[in-house]
């Protein structure tokens, strides 16, 4: 489909709720399930840093070449940097008195005084559709807006945060927030600015071009949708108004090319939910990995997502090549063309997206907004019931359904009544500390600060203890997933039984664990292990392992080893003091002569690093040292998905020297399941 427009290159320049949703809040900043009770943000006397206030960015909106009438090779933004920040200086010294005009719900546009009643209009019909979906309770967002010429034909506008904000007091203190949602965190106007003070900066700066087109009849101004040559005003305006809320991230391309965060400080609170997607369905991920901050390499390529509740992700655009200004902080346009398409980076021309989708308001709530839509329902509430516990997996409808809940509240329900009441976030929740036998039902909703669902009722389900060992089919139905990620087939069930009685389940189980375990998660224990110096941390061995599944080259995954911040190998070390780093830290010694100079030529003949790493810690040198290592961690991930303690390193080791494998396998077991 051709389009228009692009939403460009970013640039820098009290309701009362209900009690569900204010346990709610501590749920989610804790990260974890809690017992409900009441609790504040801040504990009374607790002291705190000054905030750190950083630039915000604006993202520059031009016109793309392939849209009717335009010419030439488009290589950078039409407005730079510099120009954006020169026309909102000249437009707050020159514009005269500020036009106020206060959008209800908390959104304060300040308009230049050069900007025309009707374009008043329809930017305050943009900042109430905003106002009327979010919970704006702190202080009242100012919009510093401007209707001015810039210059070029083919600019559109410019917007963004004013400013960006890290503080200890924010839900992640280590993370910078877009400023307009640090004060409603907070509860306060962390610029002190009055009412349309120019001489601050805005909570939002919002820049649009008067002489878009040549003479300004680009733009659509009217209720009605625009003619098929025009671009949508109050579309663009709402689209810029969600950037300047905080659908923004922080990679760009800088001076040196490209950096994540591109400034080198804090990431922005939304790179904390961007994520790669291992297994990608028509409709969902459904296998989101963590994806570390700085680690430029997966941001190319179309598996990024941002992470929402209950696994309803949302596809980030990720063309092949770094598109500035529209990779990364937009919706995937392929995906979400036809709905869901507010923040998708492009626009036809000819074509009205007014609507604040739920795709944009659920990355806002995750960020930390509060909305005033109530949730969509669960699709399914599925339920585990295992020796002691019971685990419960809300199943979140699909995006275009409606925003996702955000929490979960459960009870666990006796003959008698109420045992357990517990808060958590969205996702898998474990109910430990229940009595075998006993059948409990379970009460489930979802809640965001908009409302909650129904209550759903699931059961009876009854924990039951697992003897060691025991050849039945609860037995099987238990390990089978823990050992093989799946359900054992007859045949594979009927060995294991027929065996357990003769050698024990340990061992018939290992070989059928060892024969079909993927080979691939020896092998990024062997790179955790030989590039880093530790063995892989469950959520590593799943992201790495799963890039495997998805198509991702080993020597791909090895490169990013070497070029992460961990390995410290530096920016662009040399050739020979790469080998010297790689030989030291997988083999332990300095490379001989041959290999280094094999090595050096083979870089210099433009080898990648990969390659080349991937070759020193598969050698047989390095496997003889690592492989029982590596074993042990990819068993104790799979078996108990967790990194096993150095204690259990050693008993392991002293069983294996008696028993091989099968009998370590045999022992986390026995721990296991007794």
């Amino acid at each position: 489909m051709r389009r228009g427009s692009t939403r460009g290159a970013r640039r820098r320049p009290a309701r009362r709720r209900r009690a569900f949703n204010v346990a709610l809040c501590a749920t989610l900043i804790a990260g974890a399930a809690v017992q409900v009770s009441p609790a504040g943000l801040n504990p009374a006397g607790a002291n705190f840093a000054e905030p750190k206030i950083t630039p915000g960015v604006l993202v520059v909106e031009s016109l793309r070449d392939d849209a009717p009438g335009n010419t030439g090779a488009l290589t950078a933004p039409a407005t730079s940097p510099s120009q954006a920040a020169n026309l909102a200086a000249t437009a707050s010294s020159v514009a005269g008195p500020v036009a106020e005009t206060a959008a209800s719900g908390g959104i304060r546009l300040c308009f230049g005084s050069d900007t025309p009643a009707e374009v008043q209009v329809v930017a305050t019909a943009a900042a109430k559709d905003w106002s009327d979906q979010l919970q704006l309770t702190g202080p009242t967002i100012e919009v510093d807006f401007y209707w001015l010429q810039f210059g070029s034909v083919r600019s559109l506008g410019a917007a963004g945060p004013g400013t960006m904000v890290q503080d200890d007091r924010l839900p992640d203190p280590d993370a910078r927030y877009p400023v307009a949602l640090a004060n409603q965190l907070l509860n306060e106007d962390l610029a002190k600015r009055d009412q349309c003070d120019l001489a601050k900066d805005p909570e939002i700066l919002l820049l649009l071009n008067s002489g878009a087109g040549g003479d300004g009849s680009l733009w659509n101004i009217q209720e009605g949708p625009p003619e098929a040559n025009q671009i949508d005003l109050q579309s663009v305006i709402v689209h810029e108004l969600g950037h300047g809320l905080g659908f923004i991230g922080s990679p760009e391309i800088n001076n040196s090319g490209l950096a994540w965060p591109a400034d080198g400080g804090a990431p922005y609170i939304f790179d904390r939910s961007v994520g790669l997607c291992g297994i990608e369905s028509p409709k969902r991920c459904q296998r989101l990995m963590p994806l570390e901050v700085g680690n430029i390499g997966p941001l190319t390529g179309g598996a990024l997502w941002f992470d929402l509740p209950g696994g309803v992700d949302a596809e980030l655009y990720a063309p092949a090549l770094w598109n500035r200004g529209s990779s990364f902080a937009h919706l995937d346009e392929a995906r979400y063309a036809d709905s869901l398409s507010l923040m998708t980076p492009f626009l036809d021309r000819g074509e009205t997206q007014r609507q604040i989708d739920a795709a944009a308001l659920a990355v806002l709530q995750k960020i930390g907004y509060s909305l005033h839509q109530a949730p969509a329902e669960f699709q399914s509430i599925e339920v585990i019931a295992r020796n002691g516990e019971i685990v419960i997996t809300p199943v979140v409808a699909a995006l275009i359904e409606g925003v996702p809940p955000v929490a979960i509240d459960v009870e666990v329900v006796d003959s008698v009544g109420v045992v357990r009441r517990i808060m958590a976030p969205v996702g898998p929740l474990q109910i430990a500390d229940l009595t075998n036998g006993v059948s409990y039902e379970i009460r489930v909703r979802g809640g965001n600060d908009g409302g909650t669902t129904m209550w759903r009722t699931v059961g009876p389900v009854t924990p039951m203890a697992v003897a060691p060992f025991v050849t039945g089919a609860d037995f099987l139905a238990v390990v089978g997933p823990q050992v093989l990620g799946r359900n054992l087939t007859e045949a594979e069930g009927q060995v294991i039984v027929g065996r357990a009685s003769v050698i024990g389940a340990g061992p018939s189980l290992a070989e059928l664990f060892m024969s079909q375990r993927p080979q691939q998660q020896m092998m990024v224990a062997r790179l955790y292990l030989g590039l880093l110096g530790r063995g892989p941390d469950p959520g590593g061995l799943a992201f790495w392992t799963g890039l495997i599944d998805a198509g991702i080259t080993s020597e791909r995954i090895a490169r990013s080893f070497v070029r992460s911040v961990e390995f410290g190998a530096g920016s662009e070390p040399s050739h020979a003091a790469l080998i010297d780093k790689v030989y030291l830290s997988v083999l332990g010694r300095a490379p001989d002569a041959g290999g280094l100079e094999f090595w050096r030529s083979q870089l210099e003949a433009g080898l990648d690093v990969g390659v080349f790493a991937l070759a020193i810690t598969e050698s047989a040198e390095h496997r003889a040292s690592a492989d029982q290592r590596a074993a042990f961690d990819v068993v104790a991930f799979d078996l108990t998905g967790r990194t096993p303690t150095q204690q259990e390193l050693s008993n392991w080791a002293e069983i294996q020297q008696t028993g091989a494998l099968p009998a370590v396998i045999n022992e986390i077991l026995r721990a296991q399941f007794s």
